[in-house]
């Protein structure tokens, strides 16, 4: 008699098919504006700061977490607004800037 064990599976797939998928939760890192320069010391130089690279598991959005001393593990339902490594350069970027140093300071991405 498989014909009932068959139906079974059968309906059990089709049920949790149609189950609500968990939802995705997504965070972002605020990192506190820089102090205004007190003394304007112009450099006259334009910076423009590269692309920061990081591996691609670091890139896709989800957040890690180390497990041991050489595994790392990733949640599927917690993401990063923004990748951490755009993050960092979006923090030089806004350093750089507010330092009044600099009369220019752009990235590679515009």
């Amino acid at each position: 008699m498989k014909w009932p064990r068959t139906l079974i599976v059968a309906v059990f797939v089709v049920v949790e098919a149609c189950a609500p998928a968990r939802p995705i939760r997504y965070y972002r890192i605020e990192i506190p504006a820089p102090l205004a320069a007190t003394a304007n010391t112009d450099f006259g130089v334009a910076l423009q700061v590269a692309s920061i690279d990081s591996p691609p598991i670091m890139r896709d959005g989800r957040i890690l977490y180390q497990v041991g001393t050489h595994e790392v593990g990733a949640y599927e339902y917690n993401r990063w607004v923004e990748t951490p490594d755009r993050v960092v350069q979006d923090c030089q970027v806004r350093m750089l800037r507010t330092s009044g140093k600099y009369p220019s300071v752009c990235t590679t991405r515009g």
